[in-house]
Parts: structure tokens; sequence; C-alpha cells
């Protein structure tokens, strides 16, 4: 089929974080979303032109309809993408089209089909509207703050406006506003499979919408979204009566974790009590052991993580070295004599850090993505240079070298911006405030960027950003000396760093 001469070819799953940050089929935000919106192969396949109902226009992949976008505008996400120009010329074709044209359009375009990578990054380009959208609506009708709900929740959330389904009236009358603020999954849990509120919702996505629930959002990764057979039971389609309590419980000794925990993770309640437990069992506290993620929690894995990292993140990825080293043992950990990681198998290893203060060198002629002010180092002019041909054209620079000075300035100026509260003075404690609202930030002395091997990209698309630093990195493996990305929605940025 066209379109399949794409320099993306697709990527093997797997269950190691490596290979997970290169699944076509997992996205950084929206995996509900983007499971319901299609399938692979099948009646629903979505890498090839359709038209998914009769309101909609030519849509391909998960959720791009062209039906009120311009020639202009598809051609630049679909190249965005990565996908050639004259592809995208042809399939821009379809812009502005809906009924009859559209489905003719479709008709005789039957052949055209793109790669799992263009798909994924045309879903967050939707995803990242719908959600902007979901966000000035809750802010307008209650002033709720939706980056700062829980993000399972706010996944959920956003698929209820996704195609229209939560109204004003609905929000109010349910107050929704409570049960988002609170975290409240049993409330949540009732409401979704109340069928009278959702009556036009399509049995697939009215289960999965449960489910996801239910799962506290652990069902990422499905290659599709293929509707049940008709009459089939679920338990989402049981009676009331026959329904049994979903209420979490802390695991049993020795469980595995199923999800992330801590700052941004999935934050499953069960994995969340069993991360307490063991760093408990290890001698470092998190206050009560309540399956709550917050500063604590945060604190107690970025304390745990400092003796082998030298840039604690707060978190604990499935798979990874968090994880390993954590449940490794039950003796007590020796928090006096941090020490650096010299593996580099998995995401959360950091680069060793330079042994005396970089030196800023002044930004080349050629580098014009690079936004005014921003410091650089030789390391990240090579690295900058050659990833740039693979980020999407809007993209720039915000961060890259900076001092201990920089990064207590950067602190206080997020905890104002966060409204934290005034009673919070020292820069430390702002950091961890900072933390338990989901936002990832390195503590003073332990940032990769004084080291100036790390850089933060923003504009557009964040997931478009974050596949064309992955790309890079799998095509030009010897000149572009990459570590990992970490993806910070709460910043606006993916921050990447670099090996030397």
């Amino acid at each position: 089929m066209a379109g399949l001469d794409q320099k993306t070819e697709p990527t093997k799953k797997g269950n190691d974080q490596e290979q997970s940050d290169l699944d076509p089929y997992k996205v950084a935000e929206g995996q509900l979303t983007f499971d319901v919106e299609g399938s692979e192969g099948g009646r629903f396949h979505s890498r090839v032109l359709h038209v998914p109902g009769s309101s909609s226009g030519v849509t391909i992949g998960r959720g791009y309809d062209m039906k009120e976008r311009s020639r202009e505008e598809v051609i630049g996400h679909l190249e965005g993408a990565g996908v050639s120009p004259s592809l995208a010329g042809k399939i821009a074709g379809g812009a502005g089209l809906v009924g009859q044209p559209a489905k003719d359009f479709v008709k005789e375009n039957k052949d055209i089909e793109i790669t799992p990578e263009q798909q994924q990054v045309l879903f967050s380009v939707v995803y990242d509207e719908k959600e902007s959208y979901a966000a000035g609506r809750l802010k307008k009708w209650s002033g709720t703050d939706l980056s700062a709900t829980d993000p399972v929740i706010r996944d959920l959330i956003v698929d209820l406006f996704y195609r229209g389904d939560m109204t004003k009236k609905k929000w109010e009358d349910n107050d929704f506003k409570t049960i988002v603020e609170n975290k409240d999954y049993d409330r949540l849990l009732t409401l979704l499979q109340t069928r009278t509120l959702w009556g036009n919702v399509d049995t697939n996505r009215y289960t999965k919408r449960i489910e996801y629930i239910q799962n506290r959002g652990n069902q990422g990764g499905k290659a599709g979204g293929e509707q049940k057979p008709a009459g089939e039971t679920t338990e989402a389609t049981k009676p009331d009566t026959q329904k049994e309590a979903t209420t979490p419980k802390a695991p049993t000794a020795g469980k595995s974790l199923q999800g992330s925990v801590g700052a941004g993770g999935k934050n499953l309640t069960g994995d969340i009590f069993l991360v307490q437990q063991q760093l408990s069992d290890r001698g470092i506290s998190v206050g009560k052991i309540d399956g709550k993620i917050g500063s604590k929690t945060i604190g107690a894995i970025e304390r745990f993580q400092s003796t082998f990292m030298t840039h604690p993140d707060g978190r604990i990825d499935v798979g990874g070295n968090t994880q390993k080293k954590l449940f490794a043992s039950k003796d007590p950990v020796n928090l006096s004599s941090p020490k650096t990681e010299s593996t580099t198998t998995t995401k959360e290893t950091t680069p060793k850090k330079a042994d005396t203060k970089p030196e800023s060198v002044t930004t080349p002629g050629d580098l014009s993505r690079v936004r005014s002010g921003v410091k650089l180092t030789p390391a990240l002019v090579a690295g900058i240079r050659t990833v740039s041909p693979y980020l999407p054209s809007p993209t720039v620079v915000t961060s890259g070298l900076r001092s201990d000075e920089d990064q207590a300035a950067l602190i206080h100026r997020y905890f104002q911006q966060k409204g934290g509260p005034a009673t919070i003075k020292d820069v430390e404690a702002r950091r961890q405030w900072l933390l338990g609202k989901g936002m990832k930030i390195a503590r003073v002395g332990s940032s990769l960027h004084r080291t100036g091997l790390a850089f933060d990209l923003s504009g557009g698309s964040l997931s478009a950003i974050q596949s064309g630093v992955l790309k890079c990195a799998k095509e030009k493996t010897g000149e572009f000396k990459f570590s990992r990305t970490i993806f910070e929605r709460a910043n606006n940025c993916v921050h990447v760093e670099l090996t030397g």
C-alpha cells in the first residue's frame, strides 16, 4: 500500500522499558482514547483513510479528522509525523470534505496507508487539541485545573469531551468537580456505570471507559478497539445488583508492580501501597502508608534513588532500575553515601556528571531553533544539530546549560506559577511541593542541566517531539549521543539527556 515506503518502520512491541518507549501502540497520554478510536487490522483498521460517521470528514489514524482543517494544516501535520511531502499532499486532498465527497475521496484513495509511528504522532496532535479544549471548558465551568488532576481520571475526562459526551449540565448535576478533585474512583465508577447518562455512547467505548477506571488505567499498549459482539455480557453491562465492589486493597507481599509509581506515574493504589511498604521496610520514611501518592512518598523515592543515581526523578517504572534495586533486598538503605550508577540499560539510568563546570559557547548561526538566552555547550550544540532535522517545525530549544543558581530560580518561578503557599520558603521544600503536584524538577545540585548534557524542547505536540528524538536516536546511533527523554507535560517540554 502507498505510505509503506516511508522512513519510519513499525517497531516490535515488548515489555521492557526501552522497547515501550518506541512502541507505536503506546502513547504518552490518552491511551484510553487511542485504544477505542480504531484498531490494527480488521473492519476498523485505522491507518487507512476512512469516514467514521455521517458527521465526520475524511479521517486517517486514530481520530485525525480533516473536516475542519485546511490543506496547508494537514500537510504540516503529516510531514511532521514523517509522511513524505508527495504522499502528504495527496492525503491533504481530503481536507474540508464531508458527506458523499468525503466517501468518494476515501474510495478513490483506498490504497493509502500510513505507518504505526505516523499514526501515533497524528493522534498526539488531535489529543493535545481535545485536552486543551477540555481544560478550557472545566476552567470556565467550575475553575477546575485539569492539569492538576489524577492522570488516569484526566484521561477519562478528556475522552468524555473527545466525542462530546460531557456537557456543562452533566458536569454540574453530577458534581464531577468534587469527584475529580478528590480522586473519587468509586463515585466516578458509579456514574460511568449509569447507562442512562451515556445513552448515545457505543457499547465498546462505554465498556472500555469502565474497565479503564476499574483497572486504574492499567491497559496501555493495546493495538486496537474492535467492538465486542452484540449481546456479549461484560462486567460493565451487568445490572447494578450483580456488580461486585471494586474498592482497591493493599497488595499481598511479592506482588509485582502493574504501573509506574511517583512523579507523573500511573499511581495505581495497590502499587503505591507496595512501594510505600517496601520503602518503609528498608528504613526510608514515607509518612502514612495509605496507597496515596504525595510529596512524602515521591521524596522517599528520590532519597532511595540518590544512592545510585545522579539525577533522581521521584518515579519508579515497571522493570526499571529503581524497581529492581528497591525490591532486591529488605536490608536498610544507607542514605549517607550517594553513588553514581554506571549501567546504561534502563530508562532511569543517568549519564555520569562532569567533574568540572562546563563552559558555555556561542550559539552557532545554523542553530535557529535555540531560544534567545539559552546557554549551550559543545556537546549540546552537536546533539541539537543532529536531532533538529527530526523535529516538528515549531520546535525550539528552551533550556540548555543551567547553573545551580539558575535551577533554584526555576524552582521558585514554577512554585509561584502553580500558586504555592507563601509559608514555604526553602527551595527544596518548594521543589517537594511541586513534585506532589506532578511536576518533575531536579533538586539544586543534581540537575543534568548543570553538566551541559541536557536540553529541553518545546513548541507544537510534545508527543511528536519525543517521537522525533527517539527516531533520531534509532537512526543516528553514532552521531546522536542519546541517553533518554523525560516527557514533562506539566513543564510543557520534552527533556533530553545525552551521554557526552
